[in-house]
This record gives C-alpha cells, sequence and structure tokens, in this order.
C-alpha cells in the first residue's frame, strides 16, 4: 500500500484502529455467552455481555469476521466449544478470511516487514505506532508476534504462511483462468484505446483523421498506443504519442513497463500517459487525465507515488 493509499485509510477510518478494545479475554467471554444455549438473541447477548465490558458492537464483529460465529433470524450461534488456548488458534488460522477494513490495516501493518537474522521483523512508522497498538496488542495475544532483543517486533515463523496470504492481492487462479482474464483485458484495453482515437479524430476534425493512427493494433512494442497531433502555442500541429492505460478511480493505479519509460524519455513533451477511468466494463472517457512528459512529472510530483511489483533477474556472465 503506498503512502497516498495509507493516508486515505487513515482518514477513512478517522485514525480509529478497526482493531481498537478488542481483546482475547473480552472475546473468550462473548463466545462463552453463545455457548450457553443452540441460538441466543442479539438483545439478551448485548445485555449480558455489556454487564461485564464494554464494545460489544466491535467483539461481535469481530467474530463474525473470523468465522467464529453465525447470525441468523433465530439469534447467534457459536461454531464450536473454545477453551482459551484452542480459540487462540482458531482465531490466528481464521485471520485469513478477514475483509473490508481489517484485511487492510493488516496488509498496511505488514507492509514495512524486512528480513533479518532473526526472522521476519515488524517494522512501523514511528507516526503510526499508537494507531497500530491495538491490532499489535492482539497478535502477541494470539502468540503471531513476539518482542525481541531491544524490544524489536518480529512475526512467529510458524505463522508465516498465514500472513502472506492474508497479503495476497487476489484469489488462487487457474492457468485456463488466467489466460481467460488476459483475453478480456487485451480485447477491453483494444476497446478503450478505440475511444481514445475516436475522441482525438473528434477533438482534431475530420481533416485529420489520418493522422490518427492506432499504432497498438500492429505495433504492441512500440512504447506508445496511438499516434496523433497536438498544436503548438504557434498555432501548428506536431506529432503527439499516447500511452494510454484503463484505470480504477480508487487509486489511479497503472503499470509503466521499463520500454514505455525509455519512450517517454526520447520523446518527452510530445509523449503523453492517457488514464481512462473504467468501473465494471464502463468507460468514462470525459473523467480521463492526462500525463504529458511523465519521465519528468513522476520525479518532480508528490501526488504519484510507485511500487515494484516484480524484479528481472538475470545471470551475470
Amino acid at each position: 500500500m503506498n503512502h497516498q493509499l495509507m493516508k486515505e485509510f487513515l482518514m477513512s477510518r478517522k485514525n480509529q484502529s478497526a482493531f481498537t478494545g478488542i481483546a482475547l479475554k473480552n472475546l473468550f467471554l462473548l463466545l462463552n455467552l453463545v455457548d450457553e444455549r443452540p441460538f441466543i438473541k442479539i438483545t439478551y447477548l448485548r445485555q449480558r455481555f455489556s454487564e461485564l465490558c464494554p464494545l460489544f458492537e466491535e467483539h461481535l464483529k469481530f467474530c463474525e469476521a473470523v468465522r467464529l460465529i453465525n447470525k441468523t433470524k433465530k439469534g447467534v450461534a457459536s461454531q464450536n466449544f473454545f477453551s482459551e488456548p484452542s480459540l487462540k488458534k482458531r482465531i490466528a488460522l481464521h485471520l485469513q478470511y478477514l475483509k473490508g477494513f481489517y484485511k487492510k490495516e493488516v496488509c498496511l501493518f505488514l507492509r514495512d516487514s524486512v528480513v533479518t537474522d532473526y526472522g521476519l521483523e515488524i517494522k512501523v512508522d514511528g507516526q503510526l505506532v499508537s494507531y497500530f497498538a491495538p491490532l499489535r496488542n492482539l497478535l502477541i495475544e494470539l502468540n503471531l508476534l513476539f518482542y525481541g532483543a531491544g524490544k524489536r517486533l518480529f512475526l512467529n515463523a510458524s505463522y508465516k504462511n498465514l500472513f502472506y496470504t492474508i497479503q495476497r492481492p487476489k484469489k488462487a487462479s487457474s492457468p485456463n483462468a488466467i489466460l481467460d482474464a488476459l483475453k478480456k483485458n487485451l480485447y477491453f484495453g483494444l476497446k478503450v484505446e478505440q475511444r481514445v482515437v475516436q475522441q482525438e479524430i473528434h477533438r482534431l476534425g475530420e481533416q485529420f483523421k489520418n493522422k490518427v493512427l492506432h499504432v497498438s493494433v500492429f505495433d504492441s512494442e512500440a512504447g506508445y498506443d496511438i499516434k496523433s497531433l497536438k498544436q503548438t502555442d504557434c498555432g501548428n500541429y506536431e506529432d503527439s504519442y499516447l500511452e494510454v492505460k484503463a484505470v480504477n478511480t480508487s487509486d489511479w493505479s497503472f503499470f509503466w513497463t521499463r520500454n514505455e519509460k525509455q519512450c517517454s524519455r526520447i520523446l518527452g513533451d510530445a509523449y503523453c500517459i492517457v488514464l481512462v477511468p473504467c468501473t465494471k466494463g464502463s468507460i468514462d472517457i470525459n473523467s480521463k487525465k492526462e500525463i504529458w512528459n511523465p519521465s519528468k512529472v513522476f520525479l518532480s510530483s508528490n501526488d504519484w507515488a510507485s511500487e515494484i511489483s516484480a524484479e528481472r533477474f538475470f545471470l551475470r556472465k
């Protein structure tokens, strides 16, 4: 999660951790109350729980999130009876089912972890230590984290795969499903590019129709998708090169290849990344963003952040 997404997440939560007030002893208490009968009414459960500790809704919601209870029309039912040790293990294993704010916060908490000789160390921005304290304390109670020398925080090696599963951005996909998705993305990408081509022709006028070329149709490695024209300050026209990206407006993120970067460096002010918002197959061409000379813009802008999603390695000879 980049810094902009982190800022937006904290603002959406009003700097209130999703894990605030959640404690293992209270979860154990809630589940024991639920286990008193096959189904228990929420109003009765709230009354009984609130007599002993606060934050009923928070604990109930978390128990639902980790699939420890079921809510039906009859009331609330527990999956099993738990001793405290078995509850710890069950919650730990069920963290992989977390969604929404819970999952985002765990991913945010783990994002700067580093591998050391002593294991996976959890690094937290000093300004966010207090924000993450409820989550950190719960993970320590569950024996998922522990403090090492110098109060350094480490991940319990037995649960490495669990946290990898939580951090994975997508569910497992078969090769055929991946191929189908690639085909759909390719066809949709071409459709978005065609809309930009049409808009360019409309902008320039029909007399320039033959000057707008859909390059990616016959050369997918050109470093840009469309060759067009733009008007200079003097009123003349010069070539422009457009790289089209279909994006989601949640963060406007996109992939930029090394070839496209190199093309941008060479073409400078004539090169433009065109970001076209797309939601559920709908193309909002009128809300597109244009980034001219992106190689220069990205170096100096605080609005854009980048992250490495893959690295290419090769054997030196």
